[in-house]
């Protein structure tokens, strides 16, 4: 008899996806590509490829290509891939005796070494296979590198003759140009191309490749019986929208897509971009409107400067969604990369710092690029423009709710405007209370902060640094001297205040204007009692008097100002009492300030009432006197104003001790960060991405201040050379170009780059798309068309494909169905082993390559064949895994850079944080054992069985033969059949499998009920399923629900007692059953310890009979209902419970297939919403309606019927059902998987499912 593992062998672990591999083990991962280039490299170019590089090769060695360093030299390997310490290129770097460079050139920097150790401890990962690019060193290197192949024109290529190719034997293989040139090549290698692949698995790869998705079996049969043409196929999945998903999900790689910044929201700032899926769904529409590939181009670059349409504009994410864990230079650079690496295939980058050392690119032509994005600005996120259009906008601009436009109008965007209105008020008003608490603090007990701050100082301690010695330093003095304070007149310092002012006051000099005589005095000895010393004193006197009383001829002389000379004419006695006449003078400075701001507000009113200009507020002393006509000087003498301005300056000016901004205060104080992020920036940014009224809005990027660049000499912006213009590469526009005229240039670049004669776009579109139909591109190099590229294994093909993209208008649709129709596209993958020696790389497309599904086409292809892909398209993202359950196609799912899913790491997701223009497929073991242990296949199996054309059908045999239709699109093969007949045999004992086991039975849901005949217990009751999960609880998806919500063990039944929260269980079959659990009602601590601590006696028994009166729960069985989806039947038992528990028990009960059962619970009465208010507000309580219950009830088959069932079908027979076992949240527990799920999962793990053909 054949065992599980004898099935599980050839199929799963066989078909191991997981451990086979499409690609060549030297490939290398696009981060292991960018890390050599942008690191290593450089490296060698600077200190190594002077004697051993670029046509030298001192010693035998040449470390200008991978071969070369792992060869090594007359010394030995320069390289050892993994161990720096063998490698003979760090030896010699390190060695001081006979160092590398020799003696006379720059030293390799330490980092750098470590640099290039770090990089051979990751095994030396080298993309510099074929040939080596010369480093460019003059003019002439210049002038011939721009002979490179893809720097040339494309032009219209002549097709080789069909007659002329193997003299004309094989042109009836040729169906177009494409098969002419593949079949000229063939021929010089004496090699003939492979039969035509099998109906099916041209159909699979057809449907795989255009739209990422297997055929149905309806499908194949159609097609195999001649009632569709492949053309006929071909135009139906072009023209379907699946096919913009599919092929738009190539194009989010290129456009490093994300939904996040990579930063977390530390300052502030939000993580999430908000908006970044109308950019998605923006490619995938264009995608499907077969937009002509240059203006898709043109607009993402500058939609803002086209008159297209509204919508269109969200295709600016292309510049706005890249990476944001630095700023402004590092913004810049990526998005230069994308448009010259991502669309081009050249590396411009390299060129920030230097001339680019193999392409033409000189660092001006970087820095020209740098002007065009350095001159465009991105809005603030209220200004960018809601994506729908005709949308009423109010007085300041923003759209006005309630208006009539199309988005406005919307009650759910009012709603969400007026929560965010209040968000942002109350964020404001945090951020001005925290700025306020302590601006009063430091202007009140400024002389306490002077004197502190200066004792810290004194004792070389940072405030920043001793924060809680500073804040307790008042204490620890009194406790020291034995005095008692009580905990009412406790003063504590605030280090916050006291940083302020001691890193103020550090700055200031003996000779200040205000401050000088504080550090004289502060710089004076004093005894043990804290008085000055009189010798000492005198000398500070002799110290200040020039400055006090300078003399009047010498009109630069230092003085002290006025108003601070005339409160120290007479010396202190102690520096306690200077910093009491400094508070002196800081008071009077905020009630003189105070009233000019009050004579100002005066003056604004009056203006109000007449209908004029409001005028602005004071921004001095001298300003109010002017303006406001304040009289200082008349009241106080001449130059008071002047002179008082600069004490207000201390208490009330940026970078003085008495203002404080929240942003700098929040730099210093984690915890205040963490409070404003919790209560203010995760709920904002929650309510934009979840609150249904929350509007799209495009990711603009406009015009900003016009400018152009400076070069920054060795990428340091502070050592500038020549303004260079903003205008396009000069390799591709020659030398005769013009500066951009139009605004930032954004829209004259884009123009330049989608150009008809651009050589490099064309084709490196083309190859991209023919790498994603063949598994590799005539290029191998998908990333790099400069001098580093690989050579085209068809150049002349590369260059008609090229040719046939632009003169068809750019269609990419049109493209791809010249190459799916082709003969070379429609070979079998069958393997020739004669001419796998020969070509082991399939480089002259002798077959079609087998390629593995990407993991987006794995993944939605399971759901599809399970019968849950949910085929909405657009809108927000929803989480991969760990939310609710996610059965969209993945291109929906979140992408978030700095927490990136967990199975997109697994599965070779590229990463977001830089273009991608192919991926590269890894075979690691974890893919394996994530697959095999994942709960989704797990899940998709037991859903497959439980397809009704699955359960509906009795025979094994059929079973297994409709298995192998869903999943593999065919019918099985005999020994296929009875492969699987005997597994099943195995795990049932011989036992007929019958009715399918683990059918789901529970449903989360609300509703209304009533009791149509109170004496004989019939109901009525009203059934609906939640809209909505966020993995641990089902709930509503508007606030209308409320409170109302279930979780896996209770939930709270919402306010108004004819509505009620539902457990529904469905009867898998006839049966007898009996139903148990148990219905506790409590209070949450907050509330409990106010009803044991606050409340009276009669305050209790208030409570206990109105607000928190607890909850009913009962259960009604159900078999009758109408067509409005209502249920009568007769409750079988009935409880309330406050503060208590109560067992809700009840055997035999006859149940039909069908039948329902539903546990019921609701609220005892009914509170007015303003008691509820007034409840929370007095006991500080978010939840005032204190109705939580648990109650997880289980529904089992009567024990002597279950025996008689075990007893003939074995541990297949399901005879109880748990509500929380069925929950499909965070908390949902599968069952163990039966023996057709086995099965089932182990045909979705098969290769046949995880490759293309």
């Amino acid at each position: 008899m054949i065992s599980m593992k004898q099935l599980i062998r050839p199929v799963a672990i066989a078909a191991a996806f997981f451990y086979g591999s499409t690609t060549s083990a030297q490939q290398l991962s696009p981060a292991d590509q960018e890390y050599f280039e942008a690191k290593i490299r450089p490296i060698l170019i600077d200190y190594c490829y002077d004697c051993h590089g670029d046509g030298a090769t001192k010693g035998g060695l040449d470390l200008s290509t991978k071969a070369g360093a792992l060869a090594g030299g007359s010394a030995g390997p320069a390289v050892a891939p993994g161990d720096p310490g063998k490698s003979i290129m760090i030896i010699r770097m390190k060695d001081l005796g006979d160092p590398m460079p020799p003696a006379g050139k720059d030293a390799v920097p330490d980092e750098l070494i470590a640099e290039l150790e770090n990089w051979i401890r990751r095994g030396a990962p080298d993309p510099r296979t074929g040939k080596s690019a010369g480093v460019l060193k003059s003019e002439q290197d210049f002038a011939k590198a721009k002979e490179h192949w893809g720097f040339q024109e494309v032009k219209e290529p002549k097709v080789p003759s069909a007659s002329l190719i193997f003299s004309g034997k094989l042109k009836g293989w040729i169906k177009n140009p494409i098969d002419s040139y593949v079949l000229e090549k063939l021929e010089e290698q004496e090699m003939v191309p492979s039969l035509p692949a099998d109906q099916w698995s041209l159909l699979r790869r057809v449907y795989f490749d255009l739209i990422g998705l297997p055929p149905s079996y309806e499908d194949m049969q159609r097609f195999s019986s001649g009632q569709e043409t492949f053309e006929q196929v071909v135009d139906r999945l072009l023209a379907s929208p699946q096919y913009g998903e599919r092929w738009g999900r190539h194009w989010l790689d290129v456009a490093r897509y994300a939904d996040s910044t990579g930063n977390d929201n530390r300052r502030g700032q939000l993580a999430r971009y908000i908006y970044a899926h109308t950019y998605r769904d923006w490619v995938i529409e264009s995608m499907n409107e077969d937009k002509p590939y240059n203006q898709f181009l043109i607009e993402q670059f500058a939609a803002d400067r086209q008159k297209g349409d509204h919508g269109d504009l969200a295709a600016l994410g292309f510049l706005t969604l890249g990476p944001r864990i630095a700023g402004g230079d590092e913004i810049i650079d990526d998005r230069i990369d994308v448009t010259t690496r991502g669309i081009m295939g050249l590396s411009v980058y390299c060129a920030r710092c230097h001339d680019h050392k193999f392409d033409p690119v000189p660092t001006a032509d970087y820095y020209s690029l740098y002007g065009v994005f350095r001159s465009s600005r991105e809005p603030n996120e209220q200004d960018k423009p809601i994506l729908i259009p005709n949308l009423a906008k109010g007085a300041n601009g923003k759209p006005a709710a309630g208006s009539s436009g199309s988005y406005a109008s919307n009650p759910d965007y009012a709603e969400f405007l007026g929560k965010m209105d209040k968000l942002e008020k109350d964020h404001e008003q945090f951020r001005l209370k925290e700025e306020y608490e302590r601006e009063k603090e430091s202007r009140e007990k400024a002389k306490t902060y002077m004197y502190w701050t200066e004792m810290f100082t004194k004792a070389e301690l940072r405030i920043d640094r001793n924060r809680g010695q500073f804040e307790r330093a008042i204490e620890e003095m009194q406790k020291a001297r034995n005095i008692k304070v009580d905990a009412k007149n406790r003063i504590r310092l605030n280090a916050e205040v006291g940083e302020a002012w001691q890193r103020f006051l550090s700055r200031k000099r003996e000779d200040d204007a205000v401050f000088g005589p504080w550090k004289v005095y502060a710089n004076t000895a004093t005894n043990a009692v804290g008085a000055f010393i009189p010798a000492e004193l005198t000398k500070a006197q002799k110290k200040l008097a020039p400055l006090i009383n300078p003399d009047p001829k010498n009109k630069r002389a230092k003085r002290i100002n006025p108003i601070v000379a005339q409160y120290f004419k007479t010396p202190p006695r102690t520096l306690v009492e200077a910093a009491g006449r400094y508070q002196a003078m800081f008071d009077l400075s905020v009630q003189q300030w105070m009233y000019a701001n009050q004579v100002y507000s005066q003056h604004r009113q009056a203006a109000s009432a007449k209908g004029d200009d409001e005028p602005k507020k004071p921004t001095s002393m001298e300003d109010a006197q002017k303006r406001f006509d304040v009289a200082f000087d008349k009241q106080f003498g001449e130059g008071y104003a002047k002179n008082m301005e600069g004490i207000r300056r201390v208490m009330f000016e940026n970078g003085h001790p008495g203002n404080f901004r929240f942003d700098d205060l929040k730099r210093r104080n984690g915890g205040l960060e963490r409070e404003e992020m919790e209560r203010f920036i995760s709920k904002i940014e929650s309510l934009k991405i979840n609150h249904p009224g929350s509007p799209p809005r495009a990711m603009v990027l406009e015009d900003g201040q016009l400018r152009d660049e400076a070069i920054m000499i060795k990428g340091n912006p502070r050592q500038r050379g020549k303004v260079v213009p903003r205008q396009f590469l000069e390799i591709l526009s020659g030398e005769d170009r013009q500066p951009f005229k139009i605004g930032s240039g954004r829209l004259e670049l884009a123009k330049a780059i989608a150009a008809d004669d651009n050589p490099l776009t064309s084709r490196v579109m083309v190859n991209r798309v023919w790498s994603h139909h063949f598994g590799k591109g005539l290029v191998s190099s998908l990333n790099e068309f400069g001098l580093r590229a690989m050579e085209p294994t068809h150049p002349e093909l590369l260059d008609y494909l090229a040719w046939y993209f632009v003169e068809n208008d750019w269609s990419l649709k049109t493209l791809h169905k010249h190459i799916v129709m082709s003969n070379t596209y429609q070979q079998t993958s069958d393997d020739n082993p004669r001419y796998s020696v020969k070509d082991p790389d399939n480089l002259y497309y002798y077959k079609m390559d087998r390629r593995r599904l990407d993991f987006e086409a794995f993944r939605d292809g399971l759901l599809h064949v399970a019968g849950r892909l949910d085929f909405k398209m657009g809108g927000k993202p929803l989480r991969l895994t760990g939310g609710e359950a996610n059965y969209r196609r993945t291109v929906y799912a979140l992408v978030d850079r700095r927490n990136l899913d967990e199975m997109f790491k697994t599965f070779d997701f590229p990463s977001p944080d830089s273009t991608a223009g192919q991926r590269f497929a890894s075979t690691v073991s974890q893919q394996a054992l994530f697959m095999l242990n994942s709960p989704i296949v797990a899940d998709l199996s037991h859903r497959i069985v439980n397809r009704p054309e699955f359960t509906n059908i009795a025979d094994d045999r059929s079973r297994i033969t409709t298995l192998y239709n869903m999943i593999y699109q065919r019918d099985p093969e005999p020994l296929e059949l009875k492969l699987g007949q005997r597994f099943l045999q195995e795990q049932t004992g011989s036992v007929t499998t019958g009715g399918m086991a683990n059918t789901p039975t529970w449903y989360n849901g609300y509703g209304q009920w009533g009791i149509i005949d109170a004496e004989k217990k019939v109901y009525s009751v009203s059934f609906r399923r939640f809209p909505f999960t966020d993995g641990k609880i089902w709930k509503g998806n508007n606030p209308a629900f409320g409170q109302l919500k279930l979780t896996a063990q209770g939930g709270h039944p919402g306010p108004q007692p004819n509505v009620a929260v539902m457990r529904r269980w469905v009867a898998p079959m006839n049966t007898t059953v009996n139903v148990s659990g148990r219905l506790e009602h409590r209070l949450d601590d907050d509330a409990q310890a106010a009803f044991d601590d606050k409340l009276t006696d009669d305050l209790r028994k208030w409570y206990d009979n109105n607000a928190w009166d607890g909850v009913t729960g009962f259960i009604v069985h159900s078999r009758a209902g109408n067509a409005n989806g209502q249920r009568f039947g007769k409750e079988i038992v009935r409880a309330d419970v406050r503060r208590g528990r109560r067992d809700l028990n009840s055997g035999d009960i006859q149940v039909q297939t069908g039948d329902t059962i539903d546990f019921v619970v609701t609220s005892k009465g009914y509170q007015a919403p303003n008691t509820l208010t007034s409840i929370a507000r007095q006991f500080q309580l978010e939840n005032p309606q204190q109705d939580n219950f648990t109650w997880n009830p289980k529904v089992s088959i009567k024990s002597e019927i279950a025996q008689a069932m075990q007893q003939k079908a074995g541990s297949l027979v399901v005879s109880s059902w748990t509500a929380s076992d069925e929950f499909e949240g965070a908390t949902y527990k599968p069952k163990p998987l039966n023996a057709w799920e086995k099965y089932t999962q182990v045909l979705l793990l098969s290769n046949e499912v995880v490759y293309t053909d």
